[in-house]
C-alpha cells in the first residue's frame, strides 16, 4: 500500500506538471520514501536469513541421510565373491 500511494504520487505529478519530481519536490513525502526503502531492506535481509536457514537445514539433511547410508552399508556383510574370484581364476 505504500508503495502504491508513491507511486500514486508520481503520477499525479505527472499528470500535472508533464515530468517526474525532483528530490526537492518530493522532499514533503520524504518520510515515505524513507519508511517504503527501510521495510524493503528488511524484507530483503529477511529473506537472506531464511534462504541461509534452509540451505543449513538441507545441509543438516544431507548430511544425516548419507550417515545414514554409510550405516548401513557398514552393517552389511560384504558381497560374496563368485567362484574364481575377480580375475576369473
Amino acid at each position: 500500500e505504500l508503495k502504491a500511494q508513491l507511486v500514486l504520487f508520481n503520477d499525479n505529478f505527472m499528470d500535472r506538471h508533464g515530468r517526474a519530481p525532483t528530490r526537492q519536490e518530493k522532499e514533503p513525502i520524504r518520510h515515505l520514501y524513507e519508511v517504503y526503502h527501510s521495510f524493503k531492506k528488511e524484507m530483503q535481509k529477511l529473506k537472506e536469513e531464511e534462504d541461509e536457514e534452509f540451505n543449513h537445514a538441507d545441509i543438516a539433511s544431507m548430511q544425516e541421510e548419507a550417515k545414514q547410508t554409510i550405516q548401513v552399508q557398514l552393517q552389511s556383510p560384504p558381497p560374496t565373491a563368485k567362484k574364481g574370484g575377480m580375475f576369473g581364476k
